[in-house]
This record gives structure tokens, sequence and C-alpha cells, in this order.
């Protein structure tokens, strides 16, 4: 198990290319993590980007593609809303996954879902 640590950010301008190379490359990645179906959906349903990269070293090593709206409930979370969801979790190790993980519950917490 590795010591260093992770970091978890919002997805930036300055981490689009990185996280699509992380994508690419990831076996599990599809192109419902890409750049080009995340930006049909901010486009198609007005959504917000909350997608999360959980990097160090200035490498990624995890990504966690998501989107919220205020729906007639409240405020609604979804890692790739309206076709279902293909997104979630997709990390290079287990540690980035878990701090994915934590980010996304303390996110949760921090709205009051």
């Amino acid at each position: 198990m590795s010591h260093v640590k992770i970091a978890v950010d919002y997805l930036e301008k300055d981490w689009e290319e990185p996280f699509a190379t992380f994508v690419n490359k990831h076996p599990d990645g599809t192109f419902y993590h890409s750049r080009t179906y995340r930006s049909f959906l901010l486009h198609l349903l007005g959504c917000r980007c909350n997608t999360l990269v959980a990097h160090s070293g200035g490498e990624v090593r995890g990504v966690m593609p998501l989107m919220s709206t205020n729906g007639s409930y409240g405020k609604v979370f979804n890692s790739l809303p309206f076709y279902g969801s293909y997104g979630g979790v997709l990390a290079s190790d287990v540690e980035a996954a878990q701090a994915l993980w934590v980010s996304y519950r303390d996110l949760l917490a921090g709205v009051g879902v």
C-alpha cells in the first residue's frame, strides 16, 4: 500500500487533458466517461458538472464522473444521468477509489443530501 497523499478536486480546465488520457488508457474507461459525453449531457440537461479527480504527484489516479441538478425533491447527484449510470468510479488503485468515495460522501454531507 502506498503512503502518497491523494488529493481530490473538482474537474477544472487544467485537469481536462490528464483526465482524458487517464480515461482513454484505463482498461475500464468507456465513452460514457469521456469529455465528449459529459459535454453532451451538460448541454442537453443543463446540469452542473461536479466530476471529481483523484491525483497525486501531478498524475491522475482516479475519476468519478458526477453531475447535479435541482429536482422536485431537492438536489440530485448522478454519475452520468439520463441514459443510465454508465459512469462510476474509475481508479488505478484502491486508495484512489477510496479517496473518491470519501470526497463524494463529504460533498453530499456538505449540501445536506
